[in-house]
């Protein structure tokens, strides 16, 4: 009986143990660096401050009624493409944000 008792002492100790749980995500930023733009979340000596830029990309109705996700190669995209446009060929010191409903890229745009 002893011994009975025992097993499930042990069984449940043992069952009740928290399972540690890691997840890594990574976004790979070669395509903008193999076009010629250059993305970092560093700062950069050399370069010619341009402008602070904030792109967005958030969840919700498009206006043919689809329904989109909020994701960061949207709002990397906006980010890489409003730099151009502003005469950049970089873009530094980025942050990114992610909520459930949200993603913001801030970033100083910048040329050489």
């Amino acid at each position: 009986m002893k011994r009975i008792l025992l097993i499930l002492a042990i069984g449940l100790l043992t069952s009740c143990t928290s399972q540690k749980f890691v997840e890594t995500y990574s976004y790979d930023l070669r395509s903008y660096n193999n076009d010629g733009f250059f993305v970092t979340t560093g700062d950069v000596d050399g370069y010619e401050p341009v402008a602070i830029i904030s792109a967005f990309s958030h969840d919700g109705n498009l206006d043919n009624g689809d329904y989109v996700m909020a994701s960061l190669d949207s709002a990397m995209n906006a980010a890489c493409k409003s730099s151009v446009e502003l005469g950049a060929n970089a873009l530094i010191n980025v942050d990114v944000y992610i909520s459930k409903k949200l993603v913001t890229v801030d970033g100083l745009a910048v040329k050489k």
